[in-house]
């Protein structure tokens, strides 16, 4: 959905918008990719960008569906829209459906944009690459080979091992260790020394 402040101007800001009387479930063939709508009547709340100006919603593929409606709400009580689609409606499986929303101070305007393939469903399968899992005290970017290495790994923050912290390996000069003509030794910190 693309959404356009019209007449009166109205803050799209956090605006809502809601899909309702469609099918929110279903059970995929996984030999055939089919899916089959498994209820009805339900309600999804598409993901709107903070600004208000676009949202989206990933809607099951299904036929026949009578009653959708689209409900847009304004924050703090600054309008409820609601708009119909056409009965009966059909959701393509891999297809992108692009709604022009026009939202005013009395109501909304909506019309189709076009229906198009959605992004990336008629490119042909490829292989990925495995994110490498890491450990705390493995050099980063290749644990095994310290010659190439940029970092330490020194905190993962993740349960798979492909988050986390590293310590930088950077050679640097003229930076100062401590306090100039301070021993550290007496304050427990070994290894540094001002002389």
């Amino acid at each position: 959905f693309t959404l356009t402040s019209g007449d009166g101007s109205p803050d799209l800001t956090g605006a809502t918008v809601r899909v309702t009387n469609i099918a929110t479930t279903a059970d995929m063939n996984l030999t055939n990719g089919v899916l089959t709508a498994t209820n009805s009547g339900q309600t999804v709340t598409a993901n709107t960008a903070t600004d208000g100006w676009s949202s989206s919603t990933i809607v099951i593929p299904q036929e026949n569906v009578t009653g959708a409606r689209l409900i847009i709400t304004l924050k703090a009580g600054a309008g409820k829209f609601e708009w119909n689609f056409s009965s009966p409606t059909t959701f393509q499986p891999g297809k992108n459906h692009l709604y022009d929303i026009t939202v005013s101070k009395t109501g909304i305007t909506v019309s189709s944009s076009g229906i198009a393939i959605w992004a990336g469903t008629s490119d042909a399968p490829t292989t990925g690459t495995a994110q490498r899992a890491y450990k705390v005290g493995d050099y980063y970017p290749d644990p095994d080979n310290p010659q190439t290495a940029e970092g330490i790994v020194f905190q993962i923050t993740d349960q798979r091992g492909v988050h986390g912290k590293i310590v930088s390996l950077d050679e640097k000069t003229e930076v100062s260790w401590g306090k100039l003509q301070k021993d550290e030794k007496n304050a427990d910190v070994a290894g540094i020394r001002d002389e």
